[in-house]
């Protein structure tokens, strides 16, 4: 069993905890913030768990928010919640894409390591997907630059020779 925590507004994973035994989410949820605490050096403010957590509404300074049943819940309201259920894919990425599916390293600190570097490859390939769409706009606009650069002193030189 493990635990993911991620921002909320970029998804990045800013823990990975790996636990021996099955333990209930409010059990785990305190380890989880002290660790994002403890790499971070910021504690979350708001922390939006699923509908199974019964536990602690406040650890610290942080805010522990569960969505319940509610008609009169507001647009902001819905939308934070809504985040909640992006971790689900994340740790469907992790398992078919980061190969946590299948964990070829021995014993419990195996289990942890190979946690840690599929959080860390997650996060990796975030970042080069990020690169790869600054670099290809920056080619853009650099060939753009260079075109109309030329375009223009070629057809004066063009209208010189005539």
């Amino acid at each position: 069993m493990f635990r993911v925590p991620r921002t909320k507004a970029e998804g990045i994973v800013v823990g990975a905890l790996n636990f021996t035994e099955t333990l209930h989410d409010s059990k785990t949820i305190v380890a989880a913030l002290d660790q994002v605490k403890k790499l971070i050096e910021i504690a979350p403010q708001e922390v939006f768990a699923d509908r199974g957590y019964v536990g602690k509404t406040v650890h610290e300074q942080t805010k522990i928010y569960t969505p319940k049943p509610n008609p009169n819940i507001t647009k902001e309201q819905r939308q934070k919640h809504s985040k909640r259920a992006g971790i689900e894919p994340k740790i469907g990425h992790l398992k078919s894409d980061h190969r946590m599916n299948r964990n070829f390293l021995k014993g419990v600190v195996g289990d942890a390591i190979n946690l840690v570097l599929a959080a860390a490859a997650l996060n990796f390939k975030r970042v080069m997907n990020l690169w790869k769409k600054e670099a290809y706009y920056s080619w853009k606009f650099i060939y753009n630059f260079f075109v109309h650069i030329y375009w223009k002193y070629y057809a004066q030189k063009l209208k010189s020779t005539f």
